[in-house]
């Protein structure tokens, strides 16, 4: 197993507890109890990296965010710009 990912984006519960939980703790949360529970083992240096993991895929989901927000922006101007013309 790479790395557990949960990312609900508001859809379960519209709260920002619950927001920092699911990016700040809810990764080694579930990990840990699923490693008491005996269904998997997992050293301190694989938690670290399935945080790290996460953390990436983040950065990488904000970034992709970004630029498809950026890009919708400019068509948007552009239209406007024909629409007054």
């Amino acid at each position: 197993m790479k790395a557990i990912i949960f990312d609900f984006g508001l859809t379960l519960v519209h709260s920002e507890r619950w927001f920092d939980i699911e990016i700040e703790t809810l990764i080694e949360d579930s990990l840990d109890i699923i490693e008491k529970s005996g269904i998997i083992k997992l050293s301190k240096e694989e938690l670290v990296m399935a945080r790290n993991f996460y953390l990436e895929l983040r950065e990488k989901a904000r970034e992709i965010y970004i630029m498809c927000f950026m890009s919708q922006k400019r068509v948007n101007n552009k239209s406007n710009e024909l629409k007054k013309s």
